[in-house]
């Protein structure tokens, strides 16, 4: 956050924005770490609690604050609450907050995992190192433990937002892979793909969002929160044809007519592509469609290649050589 704080009073309406939106982005970061040993997620009176926190400790410590300060807050928050009301000639009531008392008290347990002390304390602690200013920059979560990588694929998010939304406007492409899992884990991530996906052409820049199937936009797959967004904002549509293509075609989600679904499958090799030969695929634009065909060296294939045999393979060369 570039500016005082966070009252956004006299601000114009872009920039009130902007700085609402970070600090939602905060508040969603806070709360997923303090909920991310469960499949539950925080609640309005958590997020209330956790972002008057926020407000509170920027005031003091300003880009300094860590997850140390937001903690120790949440656990003296009585203290703030007799001082405020001390502040407006109101005579403390313990009974008033006990119930607030009682909730960030379990949401500064909560968070100890993520602060210095903590086993995830090293990472959310200090002065970030990430560096976007290279031209590609590769951030891979899979091999992190769940709760881990449900707040590191928030923080990215934040990461990003401010360099797209902040940043000299430089173009910018912004590529989410396995969308199928990282943007089903948390609701805050499907919100910040959904904003990117409306208005980062504005900024110069774009986003790609790369799912296993088509079918995981549909109303019964893990993208369905977000899959109508993806489907109308995106300019283009790359879909590899698998054993449900044909369904989610007659959904709607691939919007052919019936003279194309009859070209198309019948055409396309689709799931029985040749393996270090080439793959198809359909390229959507609007309302047209072209069918395509990827053809790749060997070298190119293995090295891109997920099957489990070509991984062994180049393994055991690796050892060989």
């Amino acid at each position: 956050l570039k500016l005082a704080g966070f009252d956004t009073e006299g601000l114009d309406e872009d920039t009130a924005s902007e700085v609402e939106g970070t600090l939602d982005m905060l508040t969603s970061i806070v709360s997923t770490m303090a909920y991310s040993r469960t499949a539950e997620s925080a609640d309005e009176y958590d997020k209330v609690l956790i972002e008057n926190a926020i407000k509170e400790c920027y005031k003091l410590k300003k880009q300094a604050t860590k997850i140390d300060d937001i903690a120790e807050f949440l656990d003296k928050i009585e203290e703030f609450y007799k001082v405020r009301d001390a502040g407006k000639g109101v005579e403390y009531n313990f009974h008033k907050y006990e119930e607030s008392i009682k909730r960030a008290h379990f949401l500064c347990e909560s968070l100890q995992k993520y602060t210095s002390n903590g086993e995830y304390g090293k990472y959310f602690n200090g002065k970030t190192n990430i560096d976007l200013s290279n031209r590609l920059v590769v951030v891979e979560l899979n091999n992190l433990p769940e709760d881990l990588r449900k707040v590191a694929v928030l923080a990215f998010c934040s990461i990003m937002a401010d360099e797209i939304y902040q940043g000299d406007q430089k173009p910018t492409i912004i590529g989410l892979d396995e969308a199928w899992q990282t943007l089903n884990e948390n609701k805050a991530a499907v919100k910040f793909t959904e904003g990117a996906s409306r208005k980062i052409r504005k900024h110069n820049g774009g986003i790609g969002v790369i799912t296993q199937s088509v079918f995981d936009l549909s109303s019964e797959g893990t993208l369905r929160f977000i899959g109508p967004v993806l489907l109308t904002q995106s300019a283009f549509h790359f879909i590899l044809p698998d054993d449900k293509f044909k369904s989610c075609a007659q959904e709607g989600l691939v919007e052919m007519s019936e003279f194309q679904e009859s070209y198309y499958f019948d055409k396309l090799v689709g799931t029985k592509d040749v393996q270090f030969k080439f793959s198809e695929f359909l390229v959507r634009q609007g309302n047209r469609y072209a069918a395509m065909r990827l053809v790749v060296d060997p070298y190119t294939y293995l090295i891109n290649s997920s099957d489990p045999n070509d991984r062994k393979y180049i393994s055991l060369l690796a050892d060989e050589y």
